[in-house]
């Protein structure tokens, strides 16, 4: 992304967290978050959702607006997980208000921040595509199937209709999970470009755990001349009825 310099690197975020300081309920909730959480939700709010919604055709008549918080952490045991999107992650304890989740999986902010900003607005277009036509059982109108593969009549057709100067912003590829993997095209990465943002906020990327060694341990089964058993270390002795010395039996 281009570079800004140090006056000017958090300008477009403390705007919109000024632009927002009247609406209390999502002032609060972005105040609290990161750096990175905090710039991915100004780019959402200010650029990635009105980009998915215009090309889509989708107007705020026919939105209902979904309360989404952004968070950075770890995948678990998801290796694979980029990013994702959840309704109903979260529960606000004093008011029972619900609100959606676009995850960004801290191991992948190791790639490079075009790479980050697409999975993004992979997640942006499952929120839009949620504030459109919620979680619908008409199969015309969902984006994934209920067991989570991306339909191409669905999330990859909402995809294809996000461009760029008139050229396609994604490449959606097919995968274990229907249209999942969306890729960006040379527009999309230029268009990144003239964003407002700092590349310094993602330098740091979570480290991915090493696999625990497992312990290893010897089954070595013991004979004699009239019986036998299995020990997990090395013995020396003797059998109390034959009087013959407990032998390796993969050394017999």
């Amino acid at each position: 992304m281009t570079t800004k310099t140090k006056s000017k690197k958090n300008t477009s975020i403390e705007t919109f967290i000024d632009s927002i300081e009247n609406n209390t309920e999502l002032f609060s909730k972005v105040s609290n978050l990161t750096p990175q959480e905090q710039a991915l939700t100004m780019l959402i709010n200010e650029h990635f959702a009105p980009l998915v919604n215009r090309a889509n055709g989708w107007t705020s008549d026919s939105i209902k607006i979904i309360p989404t918080i952004v968070t950075i952490q770890s995948h678990g045991l998801r290796r694979n997980c980029m990013g994702h999107y959840l309704q109903d992650a979260y529960t606000d304890k004093v008011t029972g208000d619900s609100y959606a989740e676009i995850q960004i999986s801290a191991e992948y902010l190791s790639r490079s921040l075009g790479e980050t900003l697409t999975t993004t607005l992979h997640e942006t277009v499952h929120l839009c595509s949620a504030q459109r036509f919620g979680f619908s059982n008409d199969d015309a109108h969902r984006d994934c199937t209920k067991d989570g593969k991306h339909r191409e009549n669905g999330f990859k057709k909402f995809c294809d209709a996000i461009t760029i100067n008139g050229k396609p912003a994604l490449e959606v590829e097919k995968g274990t999970k229907g249209w999942a993997h969306t890729y960006a095209t040379p527009d999309l990465l230029a268009w990144f470009d003239t964003l407002d943002i700092d590349p310094d906020l993602f330098n740091i990327y979570r480290n991915t755990a090493k696999p625990k060694a497992k312990k290893t341990s010897r089954n070595i089964k013991y004979e004699c001349e009239c019986s036998s058993f299995h020990a997990t270390s090395f013995i020396n002795a003797t059998c109390n009825e034959c009087g013959a010395e407990f032998l390796d039996s993969s050394l017999i």
